[in-house]
């Protein structure tokens, strides 16, 4: 039973809508600006990809969703638009 209102409770959430934007060229523009902004997290990509020079349309993905996942995408767009007021 607690299982099930737990999964009735998720279900009745919105979605979390993506920080990600759609297509390629954008989301190169953003792994751009994190790595910029945050380049702490240019050492969480390069322990996953060992060659950072090239990375690929795929390992960029998996990075933004990886920083999606963790609200740090979230937290980097709320921080830029702080900055732009």
């Amino acid at each position: 039973r607690e299982a099930r209102k737990a999964y009735d409770l998720q279900t009745q959430r919105p979605a979390k809508t993506s920080a990600i934007p759609n297509t390629p060229a954008k989301r190169r523009e953003l792994f751009s600006f994190v790595l910029a902004k945050q380049p702490q997290y240019a050492e969480l990509f390069t322990a996953q990809h060992r060659d950072f020079s090239d990375p690929t349309d795929n390992d960029i993905d998996s990075y933004l969703e990886d920083l999606d996942e963790l609200g740090i995408l979230e937290r980097l767009e709320s921080e830029a638009d702080d900055d732009d007021k």
